[in-house]
């Protein structure tokens, strides 16, 4: 079926999300802005007049219970209807988004609650009744309203009056002016959490469109969102962006890489981001993104996609795209060329999305600055000031340099970087090397001590059965410098992963058996 798009309608300069709903409830008032893809019939299909309506009566009930400014409300569930009214009425009320994952445990959820001090917390009716009592195990003695979501935000809100429980925290932002606070992954301490700006959300969903539809809101674009509702990917990348780009989100409230495709074709999905782990797990359940004819961009971030997973999707003659960013960045700060090669998609994240916001400090470290950057660490001044340099750029921690064209090209953390023999090995060169290796899907290079080098290489490889150490060994032996090789394989059919899908080098570390730096 060939899709008619009206005329071009270019984008136009409002300073927040929800500004830009409701412009698009005038403009493409019968457009469908959200689809939950797990709620039946109209109730989880809902137009941007539809959503603009919810965002308005939802915020007001919020102000009414007693949430006001720099106030936090938390959500408890998945992607879906529920989560995008509770952000969006959240923002609107001029109070800040923070979610709650339901696979923490009840320590991780508390340790955020105690954090951010939400003086209310709305649960998604879908959360299982384990989910609901993890939650009421962390929340339990803390002075926290608790409300299920079924129908609407206005009917959790009936009857609350919050006086009692609101304690508004000092900001380094006036109030209504940060709409998240996202909890950084914690693999090297304690979460964080990032406080987001609402005209940094505003302003990345310019930059997108600018990168992707050529600044064109009138053209239909449907893109998928399945990532956890604490992520800046959720969060950013693939809500508010997509709200700024008039664009429909599909939500899928839990990743089902059996029902991906059946999604993809049924809600005609147009640009499909993912982290490379959810791609690999659906295409081995039989997704074949050749049956797919409205499918038109691929891209991913927060994690190196296999050689081999790229040039699959080019044969298949998708648009593709490798990003760059973190919870700090408001999400994604670079991206790949339309017309970048196989190299810069598998090892570069491209250039800047926008002027001057991007450089390679001495030592090679990748900072940032711009109007992404988030506010700062919440309750935590001292975080905040470190993760900046003099001169004002944020320091991310990621190692990189420029290629001839422009573009960055990652070299790993700073953290994971390690010495052998002398010699600087940046890991994420040697998992290329391992990873295109015939027969090895990911790979993932750890720096473990040795008693003769200071540091030696440990790869944790995912490999067909036929794929062993010695076989590694030799083939790279025509990839890499011997010093680079790693001296110790760990070969398995997976490998632990955080929420969002990346490969947990935490939990790798703790499984060695011999100390490491």
């Amino acid at each position: 079926m060939t899709s008619v798009n009206p005329p071009r309608i270019s984008l136009t300069y409002q300073s927040t999300v929800c500004e830009y709903v409701e412009r698009y409830a005038q403009l493409f008032a019968d457009r469908v802005a959200v689809v939950d893809v797990a709620a039946g019939g109209s109730s989880g299909r809902w137009t941007y007049a539809e959503l603009a309506e919810r965002m308005h009566s939802s915020a007001q009930a919020l102000r009414e219970a007693g949430v006001s400014g720099g106030c936090r409300v938390a959500f408890f569930g998945f992607p879906g209807a529920s989560y995008a009214e509770t952000l969006v009425s959240t923002m609107q009320a001029g109070a800040t988004y923070v979610g709650l994952n339901p696979k923490y445990t009840a320590g991780e959820l508390r340790y955020v609650l105690e954090h951010a001090e939400p003086a209310l917390v709305l649960v998604d009716s879908r959360c299982s009744a384990a989910e609901q009592a993890t939650l009421a195990q962390a929340v339990s003695r803390l002075p926290i309203v608790v409300r299920t979501v079924s129908e609407s935000v206005v009917q959790a809100c009936a009857g609350i009056k919050l006086s009692g429980h609101v304690q508004p925290l000092p900001y380094p932002l006036v109030a209504g002016q940060s709409a998240a606070v996202v909890y950084t992954s914690g693999t090297t301490g304690m979460p964080k959490g990032a406080v987001i700006r609402s005209t940094a959300l505003a302003h990345e969903g310019r930059l997108f469109a600018q990168r992707y539809l050529d600044s064109d809101v009138g053209r239909t674009t449907r893109v998928l969102n399945n990532l956890p509702v604490n992520h800046i990917g959720c969060i950013g990348d693939l809500t508010c962006a997509w709200l700024v780009m008039a664009a429909t989100i599909v939500f899928m409230p839990r990743f089902s890489p059996k029902e991906l495709g059946q999604v993809l074709q049924r809600e005609r999905v147009t640009f499909y981001f993912q982290v490379p782990a959810m791609f690999q797990l659906a295409l081995a359940e039989g997704l074949d993104l050749g049956q797919l004819p409205e499918l038109t961009d691929i891209g991913w971030g927060g994690a190196p996609c296999p050689q081999s997973l790229i040039a699959q999707f080019a044969s298949l003659g998708f648009k593709l795209s490798n990003t760059y960013g973190l919870s700090e960045g408001t999400g994604t700060s670079s991206a790949t060329r339309p017309d970048a090669s196989m190299n810069e998609l598998a090892s570069g994240v491209g250039i800047e999305l926008e002027a001057g916001t991007v450089r390679i400090a001495a030592g090679g470290e990748i900072q940032l600055r711009g109007d992404l950057l988030f506010a700062g660490y919440l309750k935590d001044e001292a975080a905040t000031a470190a993760a900046f340099t003099p001169d004002g750029w944020f320091r991310t921690g990621d190692l990189g340099e420029l290629d001839s064209n422009g573009n960055t090209m990652l070299a790993g953390r700073m953290k994971d970087m390690f010495k052998s023999g002398g010699y600087n090995i940046y890991p994420r060169e040697v998992e290329q090397a391992i990873e295109s290796v015939d027969g090895v899907e990911l790979a993932a290079v750890l720096g473990v001590s040795d008693p003769v080098w200071t540091e030696v290489g440990h790869a944790f490889v995912i490999a067909e059965d036929r794929v062993t150490a010695d076989y590694l060994h030799r083939e790279l032996k025509t990839r890499l410098a011997n010093y680079k090789i790693p001296k110790h394989f760990t070969i398995s059919a997976d490998l632990p992963r955080l929420p969002v899908g990346k490969i947990d080098r935490q939990a790798l570390l703790r499984s060695l058996s011999h100390p490491l730096q």
